[in-house]
Formats: C-alpha cells, structure tokens, sequence
C-alpha cells in the first residue's frame, strides 16, 4: 500500500475488510528464523523505462530463452478453508518483513501450495510437492 494514500469521499454502507498479508509461522512457508509470526509481507515493484510484460510461472524456477529472472520462490494462496478472495502468487524464497506494522491480524496469510493428483497430472507432480514459481520479465 502506498505510505501517501490519495483517497476519494468515504462511501457508507457495508464494506469488506483490506488487511496487510502477514506471515503466519503455521504456514511455515519459508521456515526462516529472520521472520516473526505476524511479520507484515511487502509487494514488489518492478520499474521499466518502457513498457514490460511480467509472467508468473509456475513449477519453474527459470525462465524462458528472451525472459529474464526477477526473482524464485513459492506458489502461494490463501488456505482454502478460509473464506477470502484467492489469488496464487509467487513469493520470494528469501523473505523479507516490511517495516511499520505488526499486529497480527490474521486477515491475509499465505500458504505454500501443494500437488494433489487428479486433474493436475503425476507423473510429473507428486502428491504432496511444495510448488516453485519463477517472475519473470521481457
């Protein structure tokens, strides 16, 4: 989230809740000592003088010939008991912490994605692998 928000008029009536993710020591997504159950997650941001295409693969943790790496790491979601919107996406397998916030809200947590067997095809998947995931730019 931006640090100088520029908002329009408050509108009343019901509104859903925007959380900061947090990471959530029982996902154990990375099992890094560095972070702290709660610790708030940052975005990235990539900048280009002219325009950029950006892919998310995953399962891969290269890119393609004319792509280049931004970064590796793992497919991420919300647990899917969980009543959120769901989106996957790639988190850096070197975590970092955002500063200024550290609350602990439980409101977006990420979890590492597994296989399951099925319509996803095993072989090559295993029931049970953690997926990678690769960002990649051109």
């Amino acid at each position: 989230m931006h640090h100088e928000p520029e908002l329009l008029k408050k509108l009343s009536g019901t509104h859903a809740p925007l959380f900061g993710g947090e990471y959530n020591s029982a996902s154990s997504l990375f099992g890094s000592s560095k972070l702290r159950d709660g610790d708030d997650i940052p975005c990235t941001v990539c900048q280009s003088r002219r325009g950029v295409q950006k892919l998310m693969i995953p399962a891969r943790v290269t890119c393609s010939k004319g792509w280049t790496k931004q970064y590796a790491g793992y497919l991420a979601t919300t647990y899917y008991v969980h009543k959120a919107s769901a989106e996957y996406i790639c988190m850096d397998q070197n975590p970092t912490a955002s500063h200024g916030g550290h609350h602990n809200y439980n409101g977006a947590l990420p979890y590492p994605v597994s296989a399951v067997c099925g319509a996803l095809p095993c072989p090559p998947y295993k029931s049970g692998d953690t997926i990678s995931c690769v960002v990649c730019t051109k």
